[in-house]
């Protein structure tokens, strides 16, 4: 009878380093062990072996850390503080980015490690819990699905002739239907936007996972003006003709949407008083 060894996984410097600061962070071995792909008894054991089980972190000088275990002996630290980051599959390569750019450029811009693990994972390490905490707040604002009837201030990326793709962040983009431009259709979307143009758009709608934007749904409504009469104050708001064509097709688009109708044509005549 033949019995199989088992290979003995050796622990390297940069695993105890990673033990280190997530028991300093409060992790329990098994999800060390999720973590590290190690046994909960391993880490157990490993935890011993290092003094890790009375484990006190305090400052040390330069960008390392430094943990002084219950038997005396300090373990340096670098970028003791870490966070993790759930990202959907079809993501990851957006949030990486062409070469790295993007994944780069957060590195850049919180002066933290990022990296992607196996399981769709943003891991973030960093020498400064803050550091660490404002880096994982941007991931997790950049992963969170566009909401429905929120406004968000996005890029044009590319113009068709039908509308213009506009990117939400480096991670979402929608389109905008040309007559989601102005509020009425329009015959150039060119006279109306342009590609690398920062632009406000309202999410309208989502469908089969792609995402429907509104330039004209997020503008701010006009102002409305106080007139003053003898009797009392009246406030209207001012509008042109062409203002409330815009509205009313707004409308009657909206009504339609909500039948289950698709609206092919609509058209108001306003009549302005010319005493």
């Amino acid at each position: 009878m033949v019995t199989s060894k088992k290979t003995r996984v050796r622990w390297t410097q940069e695993d105890d380093t990673v033990l280190t600061a997530l028991v300093n962070k409060g992790q329990c071995a098994k999800e060390i062990g999720k973590i590290l792909n190690r046994t909960t008894q391993a880490v157990t054991t490993r935890k011993w072996n290092l003094g890790l089980h009375d484990i006190r972190i305090k400052p040390a000088t330069g960008v390392l850390r430094e943990a002084r275990t219950s038997t005396g002996a300090v373990v340096k630290i670098e970028n003791p503080f870490s966070a993790m980051v759930g990202i959907r599959g079809n993501l990851v390569r957006s949030f990486i980015g062409a070469k790295g750019a993007h994944i780069t450029s957060v590195q850049e811009l919180f002066g933290v490690k990022v990296r992607v693990d196996d399981n769709n994972m943003a891991v973030i390490r960093g020498n400064s819990l803050e550091a660490v905490e404002a880096c994982e707040t941007h991931i997790r604002n950049l992963v969170r699905e566009p909401q429905i009837g929120e406004t968000y201030m996005g890029e044009v990326n590319m113009i068709v002739g039908y509308g213009a793709f506009i990117s939400l962040n480096p991670l979402y983009q929608g389109l905008c239907h040309a007559s989601e431009i102005t509020g009425s259709p329009i015959d150039n979307v060119r006279s109306h936007l342009s590609v690398g143009q920062e632009v406000r758009v309202k999410v309208i709608a989502k469908v089969n996972g792609k995402y429907s934007l509104s330039v004209a749904a997020a503008q701010p409504l006009p102002e409305a003006v106080a007139v003053e009469s003898d009797s009392e104050v009246s406030v209207v708001q001012v509008m042109s003709p062409r203002e409330i064509t815009a509205e009313m097709t707004k409308l009657a688009r909206q009504l339609a949407r909500a039948n289950g109708q698709r609206m092919v044509m609509a058209m108001y005549y306003v009549e302005t008083n010319q005493d």
